[in-house]
């Protein structure tokens, strides 16, 4: 079979394809392109806001709530790990503190993340008398 020259450009016009010699430099076919990276750049932050929420590490009210008053040093240890922090109050008890930073994602952004929400860090407060837990408090600090 034998076509033509101007019945090729009329297959390829119908085919939505441009003639050999001449382009637009693929400006038509980036403007699918690019709203496609825009929906999945989109979908990607979605997802990664919402993998913000979710922390590997527990909550220290859940640590909290499983130390109760009476259990010895090493079984607070045991249940919750060492404490992050040791002091004796004016009392001559002995208090350990658990921290945990649970800032949101987006706070931590560099220059604009002090314009959405606080910085929050939780904390457990447990206080020994004679080696045994005389007292637990648990707490968030916001800045």
């Amino acid at each position: 079979m034998h076509l033509r020259p101007d019945a090729t450009f009329q297959i390829l016009a119908t085919n939505g394809c441009e003639p050999r010699g001449h382009t637009d430099f693929g400006y038509n076919s980036m403007k699918g392109t690019s709203k496609t990276n825009l929906l999945l750049f989109l979908i990607g932050l979605l997802v990664l806001n919402l993998c913000s929420c979710a922390s590997k590490e527990p909550h220290l009210a859940i640590d909290a709530s499983i130390i109760s008053k009476g259990q010895t040093k090493l079984e607070v240890k045991n249940l919750v790990g060492e404490p992050d922090y040791i002091t004796h109050n004016e009392k001559g008890e002995e208090e350990w503190y658990y921290y945990n930073d649970i800032t949101p994602f987006w706070r931590r952004i560099w220059l604009v993340g002090r314009l959405f929400g606080k910085k929050r860090i939780e904390a457990i407060q447990v206080t020994f008398y004679h080696d045994h837990v005389s007292k637990v408090i648990y707490y968030v600090s916001e800045k």
